[in-house]
């Protein structure tokens, strides 16, 4: 079968899953191709505009944010909403890239600063293909933010967004959700979730609720993100036998999305809770922009590294650690957790994004269901306290589950089964 993918990047942050995609159902046999605002890599398959529009696209970009910093002061987050999807890319110069794929099925991801949802019906029109929307975030269920935390404007038409006191950025995010619910009827997607949260979510938008849902969890090789890794990373990352790892990562830890502060105070907390045995055993392992434990004067072993970018260096330190911890407190995955599933690495983690799929209690880790420090660290002395023993078994049903539920195979099935299906009808 023949697929195309619509992407603002491939192989960076949030849009290598994407890519990930792409590659895995290449591997699989199938015809795959992508079409990206920002190619960072010399795939074939991977098409982009040409560079004078890549250059006029990122062009456009930075002067709509220095026009918007300068009309609407600090409310940088809104601009950056307000212009998530104008469609920074001509259309014509869009269809010229895709005009001679002719795929089974479209699958559009992460389009912000890059396609409107106006030129996502073109695509439509243009390939005559069906359409899937997977969503790794909340992105196409709203006027634009990625994240709609406690607010639920986006069930009804985001007429007034609480992130801005501005009359006129009001205005715009209502009528791109309006703009939206029209271009999606007309596209009519099938809604793939990454995760059951996101299934709920696109099931409460006024935007989606109307469209048929399914749900395929993000596919993770299992050959990269393996346990048979584990003596090897733990080696090269200098951890003993007797280390008990405890891993946090994140691109940036001071994103409030990502919760590092309450891994921090359980930190603080997690003493009082063990014997000075398990203390002396227990190491820290964080990676990402910074080392923000390193001023806290904690009373562990801690191990920093910058953010790895290389994919079988970055599968080491799952492969390495004792446990995942994850601190997300508005998330709609995170990957890490699917990727530390596959690397037989147990997960501690808010009941939040995949862990709400993944994260089965005292069988693959540890789900804390309030967004709370002590009972976070609560849930760490219980892992910590564990035998050895227990945690190992532990890592082989992470692997086992993973098997099952998140592989590369079953991942690129499920969208191969979604194809036919389609194509069928």
């Amino acid at each position: 079968m023949k697929f195309l993918h619509i992407s603002t990047g491939d192989t960076k942050g949030a849009f290598s899953g994407a890519y990930r995609l792409h590659r895995n159902l290449i591997d699989c046999g199938h015809e795959s191709f992508m079409f990206v605002g920002n190619k960072t890599t010399d795939d074939p398959t991977v098409l982009a505009p040409r560079k004078i529009f890549q250059s006029m696209r990122f062009a456009l970009e930075k002067i709509f944010s220095l026009i918007s910093k300068k009309i609407f002061g600090l409310e940088i987050q809104v601009s950056r909403i307000f212009k998530a999807n104008l469609g920074f890319i001509p259309t014509a110069e869009m269809l010229k890239n895709i005009r001679n794929v002719k795929p089974d099925l479209v699958i559009i991801y992460y389009v912000a600063d890059f396609l409107s949802e106006r030129q996502l019906y073109e695509i439509k029109k243009s390939t005559n293909s069906p359409v899937a929307f997977y969503l790794m975030d909340m992105g196409m269920l709203t006027g634009s933010c990625h994240y709609a935390w406690d607010c639920t404007g986006y069930k009804s038409g985001c007429s007034d967004c609480p992130m801005t006191s501005s009359s006129i950025i009001k205005r715009n995010i209502s009528t791109k959700w309006k703009s939206r619910k029209h271009h999606y009827q007309a596209i009519n997607p099938v809604i793939v979730s990454g995760s059951e949260q996101l299934s709920k979510q696109a099931e409460q938008s006024g935007l989606t609720k109307y469209l048929e849902q399914t749900k395929i969890l993000m596919g993770v090789n299992s050959d990269v993100y393996s346990p048979a890794n584990r003596e090897v990373a733990r080696e090269f990352f200098s951890f003993t036998d007797n280390h008990i790892v405890l891993y946090f990562g994140a691109q940036s830890v001071n994103d409030r999305r990502k919760g590092f502060t309450y891994f921090l105070e359980a930190l603080k907390i997690l003493p009082e809770m063990i014997s000075p045995e398990v203390l002396s055993r227990i190491l820290l392992f964080t990676i990402g922009a910074g080392n923000p434990i390193k001023d806290h004067n904690l009373p562990f072993k801690h191990i920093h590294l910058p953010f790895i970018s290389d994919q079988n260096k970055f599968s080491k330190t799952y492969a390495a650690a004792d446990a995942f911890v994850c601190t997300s407190v508005e998330d709609s995955g995170p990957m890490m957790v699917n990727e530390s599933l596959m690397s037989g690495t147990p997960i501690i983690s808010f009941d939040v994004g995949v862990a709400k799929d993944l994260v089965i209690p005292e069988k693959t880790g540890y789900k804390v269901p309030t967004i709370n420090s002590y009972e976070l660290a609560a849930a760490l002395a219980n892992f910590v306290n564990l035998p050895d023993a227990k945690r190992a078994e532990m890592r082989t049903n992470c692997r086992e589950l993973a098997m099952q539920v998140c592989s590369m195979e079953r991942q690129v099935l499920s969208f191969q089964d979604l194809a036919a299906r389609l194509a069928s009808t």
